[in-house]
């Protein structure tokens, strides 16, 4: 009796680390594993009684066992413990798993191990600032603070998890209409920003119309932000519209030393960047990645002055003055998009490039050093154009295709020989014929080509090719693809070897 009172007791004692993700203190463990050794028996001993008590209704010749299984229980002696057992059955799983969840390593982990588990699960980019405790945001440390205290300690003690920042005006114009509101947001921050420590720090600024510079609140929230500006590591500027909030990054020129990279342009139309505004970035020494325009190079990008001679990344969509007075002072680019394309273009050191749109003086196309090509809006013309050597380029991205000749494709191709990524995307054509029938006899032609020969090694086509991707949007309501498989199974196959 005494025995099993003292097992109580201990098991009362451990209340506080079943209801906690905390570990058991090592002296505790032992009992812990002999508790869940004598759950795990216990178990054992329900299911044996359980299944002797069903064995006396199992019967060689009842295959419809389960249908009758509940009317036969009821005529056996032991069967009004069945629902007993299965309840207790139940509740000693319960206990059985508490006890490995004492158990478990997990509980073990450091601090510093377990920030960094979360660290590399969040979203790169969240909506943290308004994730607060009251409302919490999926992915955001706010949130995976209110799990236990383990897990809140691990969160405020990892300084990367607040790195992230973003204000957006939208937000903040439906909101500062409440104090409440305004003063919890401005909290949130101020936590943010002290939870950070001294970490780079990621910003994000959506600036809209919507937003007056003369607001009485909207100045604090960017004061708290624009203090932190020589913690800058990564800044992203968007605005719409007429920019007037843009005034508030006046006070941030000259005050980004650590500012590597740089996302500024607007989203859909604007009107003109002021004149003053131009010269925010100008004093970045650790600035070395800026884009000014998206992917799809639709939106045209404001005229800044930039440390153009530390630049390393550069992607712009300017007017041509622009781009031929400030591109060649960017001597030490590495990675460049760029529309429309200055001629003549000299980038000695650039290995990646993309370009909208090719010129006819392609040929004064300076870049000894290229790796990586992406060209869009890819025509005949411009295959004719691309016939010279480029003994160093490792990868080609083709995309918005619009061919009849595919010997054009392979012309190029010839004089690639070092390619080993090769990216084709071909437009959806708008011909008199049907497009998939243009389409699908170019890819047939590609697919014949692109086929090794290993007893004529010179004339094939990339020998070094390692990856291909083909994008033709017309093909998969195509009737008849037998052929097209066919020759591509056999170009595979003899590339296979």
């Amino acid at each position: 009796m005494s025995m099993m009172s003292d097992s109580h007791s201990k098991l009362l004692d451990l209340y506080p680390v079943w209801e906690s993700n905390d570990p058991p203190d090592e002296q505790d463990v032992p009992f812990i594993e002999q508790s869940l050794a004598a759950a795990l028996n216990r178990l054992a001993v329900l299911k044996a009684e359980k299944d002797k008590i069903l064995q006396k209704v199992a019967t060689p010749h009842s295959m419809d066992l389960p249908l009758h299984l509940e009317a036969r229980t009821k005529q056996l002696d032991g069967a009004p413990r069945i629902p007993a057992l299965d309840r207790t059955i139940r509740l000693q799983k319960c206990v059985i798993n508490a006890h490995k969840s004492i158990l478990s390593a997990v509980r073990r982990l450091p601090p510093e191990i377990l920030g960094e588990i979360f660290y590399l699960a969040l979203p790169a980019r969240a909506d943290w600032f308004y994730s607060d405790i009251s409302e919490p945001v999926p992915g955001s440390p706010w949130l995976l603070s209110h799990v236990c205290r383990k897990w809140r300690a691990a969160v405020r003690g990892n300084a990367l998890l607040w790195s992230n920042i973003r204000v957006d005006t939208i937000k903040l114009h439906s909101r500062l209409f409440h104090s409440f509101f305004e003063q919890r947001d401005r909290r949130g921050l101020e936590t943010q920003i002290a939870l950070s420590a001294n970490t780079p720090l990621s910003v994000d600024l959506w600036i809209t119309r919507a937003i007056k510079p003369d607001s009485p609140k909207l100045p604090k929230f960017f004061e708290i932000v624009f203090g932190q500006s020589n913690r800058w590591k990564q800044l992203n500027v968007r605005w719409s519209g007429d920019p007037p909030s843009l005034y508030l990054l006046s006070s941030i020129t000259g005050q980004l030393p650590h500012l590597q990279r740089l996302i500024f342009h607007p989203h859909g139309l604007f009107d003109p960047l002021p004149a003053e505004l131009h010269a925010l970035f100008a004093v970045a020494p650790a600035l070395r990645e800026v884009l000014l325009t998206g992917n799809d190079f639709m939106v045209p990008s404001p005229p800044l002055d930039l440390p153009w001679h530390q630049l390393e990344r550069l992607r712009m969509c300017s007017n041509q003055a622009y781009i031929v007075q400030n591109l060649p002072k960017a001597v030490n680019l590495l990675d460049c998009a760029i529309a429309p394309t200055p001629i003549p273009l000299l980038l000695p050191n650039v290995r990646r490039l993309t370009l909208c749109d090719a010129k006819p003086d392609w040929l004064k196309l300076d870049t000894p050093l290229l790796e990586h090509l992406h060209l869009q809006a890819c025509t005949d013309i411009v295959f004719q154009i691309m016939i010279r050597p480029m003994s160093n380029l490792r990868s080609l991205k083709l995309t918005n295709i619009v061919s009849d000749d595919p010997n054009s494709l392979f012309t190029v191709l010839r004089n690639l020989p070092a390619i080993s990524h090769l990216e084709l995307y071909f437009e959806a054509w708008n011909m008199n014929s049907a497009p998939h029938d243009k389409q699908y006899a170019f890819a047939v032609s590609f697919a014949a080509a692109m086929k090794i020969s290993h007893e004529s090694t010179t004339s094939n086509l990339c020998p070094r090719l390692i990856s291909l991707r083909l994008v033709f949007p017309h093909l998969f309501h195509y009737p008849q693809p037998d052929e097209l498989y066919h020759s591509f199974f056999e170009m595979v196959q003899s590339r296979w070897r």
